[in-house]
């Protein structure tokens, strides 16, 4: 139930990046946002994967409510998009810190185009 509220929240994001910037999206994350969106919040991914360095890394995500437990997709950046705009495409409003932490970057360095962004799968953090 937290995780379809999530990602209706998700999907009406999608469409705001979309009306904001024609290319700041990808065809995949435009036309299928759920199905994205499933993959991403997958429950089932694979627990080898090791997110406590992430974590290590970035308060936000320590604190967050998931974890990165993988690579979800790869992103080539388009001439003038912000890591915020490819992050709230892809993983949502506000979610700019996991893609962050993945990639060894930062929200306030510039992007360059053609450059490859890593998209992390991410898992919900069960309740202890």
């Amino acid at each position: 139930e937290v995780n379809e509220e999530l990602r209706m929240k998700n999907a009406e994001g999608v469409d705001e990046v979309n009306e904001e910037s024609n290319s700041s999206t990808t065809a995949t994350a435009a036309d299928e946002p759920l199905s994205t969106l499933n993959s991403q919040l997958s429950t089932d991914a694979d627990d080898t994967f090791d997110s406590k360095k992430y974590e290590d890394m970035d308060a936000r995500v320590r604190t967050g409510a998931y974890r990165i437990v993988g690579t979800d997709t790869e992103v080539t950046v388009k001439e003038g998009q912000t890591l915020k705009q490819i992050s709230k495409a892809h993983l949502g409003e506000g979610m700019e810190c996991y893609v962050e932490v993945y990639n060894g970057i930062s929200a306030s360095q510039p992007l360059q185009a053609g450059q490859k962004i890593k998209i992390p799968k991410l898992k919900w953090k069960k309740k202890r």
